[in-house]
């Protein structure tokens, strides 16, 4: 049987004491002929935890309260620009539009008004409420930096719960989960239930379920699905006995991989790019990335191949050949790495579908080439464009839709 650090202390607070009181005199056991020797007792130390402080009730006019913290580890709280941020150490009412960060050693809970949606924060963490309706059903928050957990109650309808950063958009019925944000991408963890990630840049979105991790980094791009490396039953445990001593100096909770260890991750991603970039560069990139470009194309074409799907906008098309696993006859990923794709010059790589006047039905895969603009360009500044001749695959030949019959 393993015994958590809890139940040990819990164990050794029932323990009958084993010396006497601080400052007496305990006799050592003597032996036939032995001198007694007499040794102070040692004093036995107090073990120490939070005193577990129920959620205070929103009052009338307000959205939330902030609450747990202390003199020890007190929270700021910014009402309004022009009142400027203020520390608090006892519970305080918060309406729409405030923020609240804890500080290196603090921690803090916040519930919202209505249905009673507890949110955590670690140390160092930095939140602000931007939306919550009378219902109480639609609420947005934006977490400028560090962590939140969340623990959300079902709503009727889906991302009515909605946590956002620079980076990205999660949204949720209702689940448990959490938002880390630091150095330019941000990270999305799922204990239970399902939660909607959209890079806000870019509209590419992933449907994360329990036990998945996504990254979206300032370029809006997705990075590959991470397994949660927590133990969902010890996240529930921490939630549930939630104390100052259980969160690290690294801003991480119940055994969560640093957000430090996530900008390193993303440091050697960029790295990793400039290398990339410079080599394109060198052999000039919009010949050589002509040939990505049709590699791309061809992964569309097999995605619906498989599917009978067509996508139908440039955010759905990199979700369903990325993420689209829950649909029929999906045989993918169809592309390998972060999605959508950055050209040589850091744009997203584009995808529109098309209807000839024939009706019939093709996509193209561009990038908009050194300019950056999509306006065709001419020369060296020229748009780099592959097809996705969606009429002349098998799947499809016989589909007036996509393929109509010729006059």
């Amino acid at each position: 049987m393993r015994l958590t650090s809890s139940l040990l202390a819990f164990m050794l607070l029932l323990a009958p004491p084993m010396a006497l009181n601080a400052g007496e005199e305990q006799e050592a056991p003597a032996g036939e002929g032995e001198e007694v020797v007499t040794e102070p007792a040692l004093e036995r130390p107090t073990l120490r935890r939070r005193e577990r402080v129920p959620a205070p009730d929103v009052t009338e006019g307000n959205h939330g309260v902030v609450y747990e913290m202390s003199e020890d580890a007190p929270v700021q709280h910014l009402p309004d620009e022009e009142a400027g941020w203020q520390t608090r150490m006892e519970t305080t009412q918060l309406r729409v539009g405030h923020q609240v960060r804890t500080l290196d050693q603090s921690t803090a809970k916040l519930v919202l008004r209505g249905v009673q949606d507890e949110l955590r924060l670690p140390p160092r963490s930095h939140i602000e409420i931007e939306q919550l309706d009378e219902s109480s059903q639609d609420v947005s928050l934006f977490l400028h930096g560090g962590s939140v957990w969340s623990q959300v109650s079902p709503r009727g309808e889906p991302d009515a719960f909605r946590v956002r950063t620079p980076e990205l958009t999660a949204g949720v019925r209702g689940t448990l989960f959490r938002v880390d944000n630091a150095d330019g991408s941000s990270q999305v963890t799922v204990v239970s239930g399902t939660v909607h990630v959209t890079a806000n840049r870019t509209g590419v979105s992933v449907t994360l379920r329990e036990n998945q991790a996504a990254v979206v980094n300032a370029d809006g791009q997705i990075l590959d699905l991470l397994a949660n490396p927590v133990d969902p039953d010890a996240i529930m445990r921490d939630w549930d006995d939630w104390s100052a001593d259980m969160v690290g100096a690294s801003g991480s909770v119940a055994g969560m991989t640093p957000i430090g260890n996530l900008s390193q991750q993303i440091a050697m991603d960029n790295a990793q790019w400039e290398a990339t970039m410079q080599e394109h560069m060198r052999n000039v990139a919009e010949l050589r990335y002509a040939e990505n470009i049709d590699e791309f194309a061809g992964a569309f074409a097999r995605f619906a191949n498989d599917t009978g799907v067509i996508p139908e906008s440039q955010e759905e098309a990199w979700s369903l050949i990325k993420f689209g696993e829950d649909l029929d006859g999906w045989d993918g990923p169809y592309v390998e790495g972060a999605v959508p794709p950055l050209d040589p010059w850091r744009n997203p790589l584009m995808y529109r579908k098309v209807t000839n006047p024939a009706g019939r039905v093709f996509a193209r895969v561009y990038s908009f080439g050194p300019d950056g603009r999509d306006d065709g360009g001419v020369n060296s500044s020229r748009d780099i464009i592959a097809h996705v001749l969606y009429f002349d695959l098998e799947r499809f030949r016989d589909d007036p839709s996509v393929n109509p019959p010729l006059p």
